[in-house]
């Protein structure tokens, strides 16, 4: 089976296995009235093991892909196939969810309360509300930074982009996560945010190992090795949120963390017989 085909397979099984897991977890795992874990639940035994099995899975999967130490030779456009349309729509959807993310974060700025996956509501300070509405205001032009990638990869002819550009998202992320911690680690059990964390930091690793094929720097197995943990764990973090805008922004990173993986895989593939040209260049 050709290797995008094998990690989107993966990715998509992990993912839903994973969701479904939470979902049981947020229902029957935490007491109702307080939030906290129930001891001895199963599933919060299941959803941690299911994890470190798919993470074995995906060890064994990045084994199985070359080194390319040649990649730093190619240009950025050359590293992805083009004729992977359904992968080049899943990122032009990511793009577009995460416009939307920032969008409906600005219209409900001045939310008084927020609400949790396990139906719990708690007040939202006056700095907290200016901290979020300037994190949905700069999430549409991180999400626009995508944009001259995708061109660049639409277009071939071993176009090169401005790396710059593909680390913007990666800093905003970086400042997301650092704000969204601030506000998780309050919670007394770390049961209830460690997917959303895990999901931010792995989907922050996944889009700067993308930025690095831009600099000529890129290693296929480094950046698998991060999309498809930030693919699956973005999935299941949609168990956890209570908001539009959190549910489009896990979607849309999802969305960019596998087609860009889908791209570049398959461009691999697609090359394997003709290695020195890398299709584009």
């Amino acid at each position: 089976m050709k290797k995008h085909l094998s990690a989107t397979l993966l990715t998509v099984i992990g993912g839903i296995a994973c969701l479904t897991l939470r979902l049981l977890q947020n229902r029957y795992g935490f007491e109702p009235d307080t939030g906290l874990p129930i001891s001895g639940s199963l599933y919060s035994v299941l959803l941690p093991t299911t994890l470190l099995l798919l993470a074995a899975a995906i060890l064994l999967f990045c084994r199985q892909l070359p080194g390319e130490k040649e990649l730093s030779a190619h240009p950025f456009s050359a590293l992805f196939d083009a004729r992977c349309t359904a992968a080049l729509m899943l990122v032009v959807g990511g793009v577009l969810l995460w416009c939307l993310s920032g969008l409906a974060g600005l219209l409900s700025h001045g939310e008084l309360y927020t609400s949790t996956a396990l139906g719990l509501f708690y007040p939202v300070s006056a700095i907290t509300r200016r901290m979020n509405t300037l994190l949905s205001a700069l999430l549409i032009p991180a999400a626009l930074c995508f944009l001259p990638a995708i061109v660049s990869i639409r277009r071939g002819e071993g176009r090169q982009i401005n790396g710059n550009l593909l680390l913007l998202p990666v800093i905003y992320l970086i400042l997301q996560l650092t704000i969204s911690f601030r506000e998780m680690s309050i919670n007394a059990s770390q049961q209830v945010y460690y997917i959303e964390l895990l999901a931010r930091i792995f989907l922050t690793l996944s889009l700067y190992h993308l930025s690095s094929f831009a600099f000529r720097c890129g290693n296929t197995r480094r950046f698998t090795l991060y999309c498809i943990p930030a693919a699956i764990l973005c999935i299941t973090a949609l168990a956890d949120t209570a908001t539009l805008g959190d549910r489009l922004f896990f979607c849309g990173g999802g969305a960019l963390t596998l087609g860009f993986l889908m791209l570049q895989l398959s461009a691999l593939h697609d090359t394997k017989n003709d290695p020195p040209s890398y299709r584009n260049t």
